[in-house]
């Protein structure tokens, strides 16, 4: 049996990845409102979708295509050549990104593993944002047999943007 992460077994607290941004811009000290963190979202998004950036989720390493869609977005808010910044987002992310496992998210997979079921994970995450996640919610590892992000395939689920990708970019 296969279950999605994002809104089958967690919830994120976030509801636009502008939020998460204008919460580490605040945090390292840059002010910046919601509607410009959301607008630069939104403007990084048509930008990677242009020139392909999003063709290269899952293909490239986590950190590097975090770090090269950031940058979009910073260069959207008017702090391009910014590199330091655009890492200090990626490694902030969750820092700032809060999860919420539904309820019976621990209760059911138990239950169906008691039944002798294979239990996997599959997402549109890379693997290991999902793994931070599980370990936010302290949904254990072991209760997958096998877990499965977009890298793992280097393809994406379908009817995915970017801008929902675990409201990442």
């Amino acid at each position: 049996m296969l279950f999605d992460l994002g809104g089958t077994l967690v919830e994120a607290d976030v509801v636009h990845p502008g939020e998460i941004f204008r919460r580490v811009l605040t945090y390292v000290g840059i002010s910046k409102s919601l509607d410009e963190t959301k607008s630069a979202v939104l403007k990084a998004d048509k930008e990677a979708e242009a020139t392909n950036l999003v063709s290269l989720f899952g293909k490239i390493q986590c950190e590097e295509y975090w770090h090269k869609w950031n940058s979009l977005v910073l260069k959207h808010l008017g702090l391009e050549k910014n590199e330091e910044l655009a890492k200090a987002v990626h490694s902030r992310w969750f820092d700032f990104m809060g999860f919420t496992l539904y309820p019976d998210s621990k209760e059911v997979p138990r239950e169906l593993r008691l039944r002798g079921l294979k239990l996997g994970l599959v997402s549109n995450g890379y693997e290991e944002e999902i793994h931070l996640i599980l370990e936010k919610v302290n949904l254990e590892k072991p209760t997958f047999d096998i877990i499965v992000g977009v890298d793992t395939v280097q393809c994406m689920k379908p009817l995915q943007t970017s801008s929902n990708m675990l409201l990442r970019n």
